[in-house]
């Protein structure tokens, strides 16, 4: 009788190999068919359905497109180091922090600075940086507080009052003239306030003069504003196809639209 059986499977014809469309979707409870396979996006690589099913080897994204451990893990670290910061995405809308968590591409310190990374590239208008410019480092909003009212009520003529703790440097910034904090009145102008600050009365410094100051260092330095923003734009190495901040493409030599013909370029 087994005999008989296997001579059955024998004759009947086999079912080619072939690769499941991008688009379908791999639910936990479907049955895995022995010669469907899926491919990574990226590599083109195969792998058996059942992989995909259980998570191991390779995975499908929210956009239902598959990426294997190492693609996925090598756009994931890329995405932490790029300057400026791009979220992890396929084709569609950022990977949800919760993927990265749950198939393990982070180490915990790495998953909290791309959680940090994320809240600042989805802030843009709120932004809030160190005083100190030698750490310059990024405010979550989780760590902008605000001060006791007993302890305001020790300063005189306080207009300010919130504070946020930096997590690099353990110091204190004035949200309210970005300076280091303080009680007290302080002026919303912070590179004026923190001009006069630091300097004699003899020696205030204006805005005007600052600004002078401040073209004249971008042109020594070679930096170019963004077209779209108007921030300094320095670039440290690489081609001239420079990506500002806020999304802007453009030459860093003349200034318009990469890979535009124009003139001399030569970009």
């Amino acid at each position: 009788m087994m005999q008989t059986a296997a001579r059955r499977l024998q004759q009947q014809p086999r079912v080619p190999r072939r690769s499941l469309p991008a688009g379908m979707v791999i639910a936990p409870g479907n049955v895995p068919h022995p010669e469907l396979r899926v491919e990574c996006i990226i590599c083109t690589t195969s792998f058996p359905q059942w992989k995909a099913l259980e998570g191991i080897e390779i995975h499908q994204l929210p956009c239902r497109h598959f990426h294997c451990d190492a693609c996925f893990r090598t756009n994931c670290k890329i995405s932490l180091r790029t300057m400026p910061f791009r979220p992890v995405r396929c084709c569609g809308p950022p990977v949800p922090t919760s993927e990265l968590r749950r198939h393990l591409v982070f180490t915990q310190d790495e998953l909290t600075l791309y959680r940090e990374k994320l809240t600042e590239f989805n802030l843009r208008d709120d932004l809030l940086y160190c005083w100190d410019p030698k750490c310059s480092a990024f405010i979550p909003p989780a760590l902008r507080t605000s001060v006791p009212r007993e302890a305001m009520a020790m300063a005189t003529r306080t207009t300010g009052g919130t504070s946020a703790l930096c997590r690099k440097c353990k110091t204190k910034t004035c949200m309210a003239c970005r300076a280091k904090f303080h009680f007290g009145p302080c002026n919303p102008a912070s590179v004026v306030a923190a001009a006069r600050r630091s300097s004699a009365p003899a020696q205030l410094l204006s805005l005007s003069v600052i600004e002078q100051r401040f073209k004249a260092l971008s042109k020594r330095m070679g930096w170019k504003p963004c077209p779209a923003c108007k921030r300094m734009v320095e670039k440290m190495e690489g081609c001239n196809h420079i990506i500002c901040t806020c999304g802007c493409h453009f030459c860093y030599r003349c200034g318009k639209a990469p890979y535009d013909n124009h003139g001399p370029c030569g970009m």
